[in-house]
């Protein structure tokens, strides 16, 4: 499957739609957690949630991921983000970020402890870069001004819709995955959202924040704004000691950066 040039028509056109209503399950049952007190809503079937919504027409192509034979990357805006209004509160006494209707946190590590640890950094003007629970802090997010959200954890969890443009990319952090053919989109995506009217920002966000979306940030430095690989490397760096995309990813950017060199 090809990648529409950043000159085509359908690209430079794409549209986002209204996502069906079944994937504003998990929001529904948060609003009517909070506005009935409802308990014990029931664990989501992560095997049948589904974060697809409207993709326009930016390049949906199916990729296999361990818990559905039908994934895809996604495009999806329920709503125009930060559009909707300021914060609302509706997520301040949460017990877990992941699935916020719910009354009891099952996350490897706590979602009390997580989001109270993690540490958000703009890594560069209009790019954010963090793990997993990262894109769990909704009032944050939108207080640092954050309207775009690359998801590349591979886990399902509650998007924030209203606040938030989501693009997901289902890629997992080993030696098998090729990250280089969702560059294009993946570059249009955070472009969007820095260069918007509106001026956003776009938190890039993995399991660990240390190989897949520092592999994405990178892929965007090299192709949106020319640098190196190895400078962008440094530049991260600063802001998280601990970034090493896998070897693999280091080897397809290696190669994104000499051929985006030798068109300048």
């Amino acid at each position: 499957m090809e990648f529409l040039e950043d000159n085509d028509p359908m690209m430079l056109n794409a549209q986002f739609e209204p996502i069906p209503e079944e994937n504003n399950k998990y929001e529904s049952r948060l609003q009517s957690r909070n506005s009935l007190g409802e308990r014990n809503l029931g664990i989501p079937n992560l095997n049948n949630a589904t974060t697809t919504g409207a993709g326009g027409s930016l390049s949906p192509h199916k990729v296999q991921s361990r818990h559905s034979s039908n994934r895809s990357v996604t495009a999806s805006a329920h709503q125009k983000p930060n559009e909707v209004g300021k914060y609302s509160g509706e997520e301040d006494n949460i017990i877990c970020g992941r699935f916020p209707h719910m009354d009891v946190c099952a996350c490897d590590i706590q979602c009390s402890i997580a989001l109270r640890e993690i540490n958000l950094f703009e890594v560069y003007p209009g790019i954010l870069m963090g793990p997993y629970q990262a894109g769990f802090k909704t009032k944050q997010l939108i207080d640092m001004g954050v309207t775009h959200i690359l998801n590349v954890t591979c886990r399902e969890y509650m998007k924030r819709r209203r606040y938030f443009k989501y693009l997901d990319i289902q890629i997992f952090d080993n030696h098998s995955e090729d990250a280089k053919k969702h560059f294009r989109i993946t570059n249009r995506f955070i472009d969007e959202a820095r260069k918007s009217p509106a001026q956003g920002k776009v938190l890039v966000h993995s399991v660990q924040g240390k190989s897949r979306a520092a592999t994405f940030i990178l892929a965007y430095l090299i192709g949106k704004e020319k640098m190196k690989l190895k400078d962008g490397l440094t530049l991260l760096r600063q802001y998280v000691t601990e970034v090493e995309p896998n070897e693999t990813f280091m080897h397809q950017l290696a190669e994104y950066d000499l051929e985006i060199l030798s068109k300048y």
